[in-house]
C-alpha cells in the first residue's frame, strides 16, 4: 500500500493521483493553513499489489 496526501483545493494534484489509481481513504481537517483559512488534507492510498 502506498499513501500520499494533498490539499483538497489542489484540483490538479488530485486529478493526477486519481489517474494513477489513488483513492481517498481519509481526511485531516484543517491540516493546511492558508491566508483565507484552513484547508483539509485528503489522505490517498493505492494498493501496489494489484
Amino acid at each position: 500500500m502506498s499513501f500520499s496526501e494533498v490539499a483538497e483545493d489542489n484540483a490538479g494534484a488530485i486529478a493526477l493521483y486519481r489517474a494513477a489509481g489513488f483513492g481517498e481513504c481519509g481526511r485531516r481537517k484543517g491540516y493546511y493553513r492558508r491566508a483565507g483559512g484552513a484547508v483539509d488534507a485528503l489522505v490517498l492510498a493505492k494498493d501496489l499489489d494489484t
